[in-house]
């Protein structure tokens, strides 16, 4: 039986459209901005463009390198994807089983890894970084972001908790090794939370600015996000062909996002009754 008033349903639904307009207004904004002149942008930057036109767009992909920067940020997004979600699920599978002594203290690092901003360790980072000969190469850039994995060990161990223990003491008796018990039993039963380990660490590692910015100067290696920088000098901004520059960059993520919302509802909060 449904309690609600007329006027909570109403309420709800003004909210639900009032916040609506607020998330998806800068992504309008910024595909209208994306088809103007830069003098019509400037002059009116919150108008229905007079006549529409493609020539950012196609300029951005002939003439500026997007083609390679789509790449780059494409290469660093997957390789780390599959990083952290593999190192992640088989972290959070150890801590899970093993709640004590070294194993703890090791998962409260990781718990506290959690808790330092990422501007603290920008000089430590540059430095192992720059003595490692990474520094203006991808691998530099994805070896950062697969050793952010906290989040992810503390959500998959969160969720293996919540698996049955029958279920791998069965699977030890029956004469199961503890890597079979992992690959066959708990791997498949992690898919909604690697699902979302994998969303998280893509649109991380899509839309992160700082440490490409750190880690690479030289213009063959640049993301989406930094070629979108290019757009500006030190008296002028191209805000047309930044704006179209920026549609390219949120679409993918978005897009990603939407075929997989319900495993990232789903992975979040699958073992939330029990840590």
């Amino acid at each position: 039986m449904n309690d609600e008033t007329p006027v909570l349903r109403i309420s709800r639904f003004a909210i639900f459209i009032c916040l609506l307009v607020i998330m998806a207004y800068p992504i309008f904004w910024s595909i209208m901005s994306s088809v103007k002149t830069n003098a019509e942008l400037v002059a009116n930057p919150f108008s229905i463009p007079r006549e529409p036109q493609i020539d950012n767009i196609v300029e951005l992909w002939v003439e500026g390198d997007f083609i390679r920067y789509f790449r780059n940020t494409l290469i660093i997004s997957l390789v780390t994807v599959i990083g952290v979600v593999t190192m992640s699920t088989m972290a959070g599978y150890v801590f899970s089983q093993r709640a004590t002594g070294a194993y703890k203290f090791l998962f409260l690092l990781f718990l506290f890894g959690l808790m330092v901003p990422r501007e603290v360790v920008i000089v430590p980072v540059f430095r192992i970084i720059a003595s490692l000969g990474l520094r203006n190469t991808l691998g530099g850039v994805i070896l950062v972001y697969m050793a952010g994995t906290s989040f992810g060990i503390v959500l998959m161990r969160t969720y293996f908790l919540s698996v049955p223990t029958e279920l791998r003491e069965a699977a030890l008796i029956d004469g199961c090794s503890e890597f079979g018990v992992f690959f066959r039993i708990y791997v498949p039963l992690a898919a909604p939370a690697m699902v979302t380990v994998s969303i998280f660490a893509f649109f991380f590692s899509w839309n992160d600015l700082l440490w490409p910015l750190i880690l690479i100067q030289q213009p063959e290696w640049f993301t989406l996000v930094q070629g979108v920088l290019r757009y500006q000098d030190e008296f002028t901004i191209d805000w047309s062909k930044r704006s179209a520059g920026l549609v390219f960059s949120i679409l993918p993520p978005l897009i990603f996002y939407l075929i997989f919302n319900r495993g990232i509802q789903s992975g979040l909060t699958a073992g939330a009754i029990k840590m």
